[in-house]
């Protein structure tokens, strides 16, 4: 480094040998011999002697002496009546300086709020007078603690911790075991992790990914591994226990580094679409023209797009697909521009539901994997508020930067009063996951733990159906003060009844009867259908209609996708007008199939339990 150092200076250290040497030692070549003042100057221009002339001839005017003035203390209260500015988060941070022009940060304008209600255009009128000389940067409320991830959850030593739990975890690893040099191996492994948390070390992410390819790492294993961090992150975290999401984050961000032999999101879709707004990727431009064909196909949705050049449709798109895929954890301005972009539009949750299912199909289209969708999908469905303009529990934690909190504590004392936790291991692990729980239900646009972690997580772990319930229950009981719209609360509910499917069944009825049971299964169903009127009545083309939707109904069903929430499904088929009747015909169908082929009772009470559940949307009750 020094060597680079010194090739690199522009002052070479023989330039200052004069320093130190003796004037015996000096190249009287090179240093000239000293002169006298006057011969300086007289060695000047003409100009540069007249300016001197003129600076010590010309006669200073004294500046006026001023009055002297009292010091004044203000009164806080008063100048909370007549000030408009706070360190809340309701200021607008303005455009920062030049030489600051260039930060994350400063490029995002966050608005004043992302509420419907809570806009005051009196005070915007008084804040636009602040110019771009005296304006200040001002963090805002959710960058509050916004130093590097590795100060956040306790420094060095926690890093040193969560590495060294690790290596308790893995070593019996059969891929750990194959290393040549375990010590070398941990010593690259804690300084990758001081890398990916903030700390400003040299790693070579490419020798990385080098180094797993010959290990041919598949998700199975990956996730294997990503436990072992996750786990021992929680042991040795020192900061607020919702920041194991952020953790979560940061390690997903790497995952194909480690995972070769499949296309991640990291290659689908790249950071071109963020950094560079002259240059679209191709895969957005294709998902673009797919799904933005089917919306002029469809009158309901067309007229919001008349007269919209697609290119720059594509560049909007290839933005918010961006946030929703990635793992970054930094401010979401997506939330603001969207609410912003759509209030004129007084969208409803129909839009919302025909826009996402054609985003969908189009997914699915260029290739897509069922899992990546679903990601997307479900960080698209934490948008739902902004786009049809109703307020969520994202809204008021935006308005005040402690209200989520004093909703913990007030979630840790209800669930601490509850009977059903009597049973429970352990009153710090309780209070624990009301801190995760709240996070996960209200922050589904962010990065969160997959279904895959929460598995994992939870796997040798028994679980009372009570418990569940009893988290569900006082969650609602905490947010029933808000006057929040039924989309918004159905949402929430989803988000419960999946989180119990995923925690409670560690497999999928696909994974356990296999696909030709599956087949079997769509294929009985259809000929029911097909030779009963009541369900054709209901498809325009009975053989073709019937075969689709028994497809989708029983993926659905089976492979427990998350794509579609209630509010979707109740969009979906209302042009169909089920009755009960008729889903509770299709229902015991579906049963009956199921004991024919003789799929275990459980799953078939799973089954039917998934159907009661979205009973309502599909009959639209």
């Amino acid at each position: 480094m020094n060597q680079q150092f010194q090739q690199n200076c522009p002052f070479s250290s023989r330039q200052y040998d004069f320093l130190t040497q003796s004037d015996d030692h000096l190249d009287k070549g090179r240093v000239k011999p000293i002169q006298s003042f006057a011969d300086y100057v007289h060695a000047l221009q003409e100009p540069r002697q007249a300016k001197i002339r003129r600076q010590h001839t010309e006669i200073i005017k004294k500046s006026p002496t001023l009055p002297k003035l009292e010091p004044v203390i203000p009164e806080l209260q008063k100048m909370k009546e007549h000030f408009v500015l706070s360190m809340t988060k309701n200021i607008v941070p303005q455009q920062c300086p030049i030489n600051q022009s260039t930060t994350p940060r400063c490029k995002v304008q966050m608005p004043l709020s992302i509420t419907r209600k809570s806009t005051n255009c009196q005070k915007q009128i008084k804040l636009s007078p602040i110019t771009s000389k005296s304006a200040f940067c001002i963090k805002l409320p959710q960058e509050e603690d916004d130093g590097i991830f590795l100060t956040k959850i306790g420094g060095e030593e926690t890093i040193r911790g969560i590495a060294r739990m690790f290596h308790q975890h893995s070593q019996h690893h059969p891929i750990i075991q194959k290393i040549d040099d375990p010590q070398m191996y941990e010593l690259k492994f804690a300084t990758f992790l001081e890398y990916i948390m903030g700390k400003p070390v040299f790693f070579n992410i490419e020798n990385l990914k080098q180094k797993h390819i010959p290990l041919q790492i598949t998700n199975e294993q990956y996730n294997q591994f990503k436990s072992y961090l996750i786990s021992s992150f929680i042991k040795c975290n020192k900061g607020p226990p919702e920041l194991i999401f952020e953790f979560s984050a940061l390690i997903e961000q790497y995952k194909y580094c480690i995972i070769t032999t499949e296309q991640t999101f990291a290659q689908i879709f790249n950071k071109k679409t963020e950094n560079n707004t002259e240059e679209t990727p191709e895969s957005i431009v294709n998902l673009a023209d797919q799904t933005y064909q089917k919306i002029q196909e469809d009158q309901t949705l067309c007229e919001y797009f008349i007269g919209i050049r697609m290119d720059e449709q594509a560049k909007k798109l290839g933005r918010i697909v961006h946030q929703m895929m990635g793992w970054d954890c930094s401010v979401d301005y997506v939330l603001n521009y969207l609410r912003k972009s759509h209030k004129q539009m007084n969208l409803t949750n129909v839009h919302f539901t025909l826009f996402k299912s054609y985003l969908v199909e189009s997914m699915k289209d260029i290739g897509l994997k069922e899992d990546q969708i679903e990601l997307i999908t479900q960080r698209m469905d934490g948008y739902r508020s902004c786009i049809v303009n109703q307020d969520c529990l994202l809204d008021f934690y935006f308005q005040s930067s402690t209200l989520f909190k004093v909703q913990v504590k007030k979630y840790e004392v209800l669930l601490q009063k509850d009977p059903r936790f009597r049973n429970f291991p352990n009153i710090a692990a309780l209070l624990r996951h009301a801190h995760f729980l709240l996070k996960y239900v209200t922050h589904q646009h962010q990065p969160l733990l997959t279904k895959i972690d929460l598995k994992t997580l939870h796997r040798h772990c028994i679980i009372q159906h009570e418990w569940i319930d009893a988290f569900r229950d006082n969650f609602f009981h905490l947010i029933k003060s808000y006057t929040l719209d039924r989309l918004i609360l159905q949402d929430y509910a989803d988000t419960w009844f999946q989180l119990r499917y995923t925690i409670m069944n560690q497999c999928t009825i696909e994974s356990v009867i296999g696909q030709n049971v599956i087949d079997s299964v769509q294929f009985k169903i259809q000929i029911n259908l097909q030779d009963n009127e009541v369900y054709s009545d209901h498809f325009r083309n009975a053989d073709y209609q019937i075969k689709s939707h028994i497809k989708k109904i029983i993926a659905f069903i089976f492979k427990n996708s998350q794509i579609y929430k209630s509010n979707d499904l109740r969009v979906i088929h209302y042009p169909l007008k089920i009755t009960e009747q008729t889903f509770n015909l299709f229902v015991q169908l579906i049963k009956q199939v199921m004991q024919e082929e003789k799929v275990p009772a459980n799953l078939v009470i799973l089954a039917e339990q998934i159907c009661q559940y979205y009973r309502n949307s599909i009959c639209n009750l």
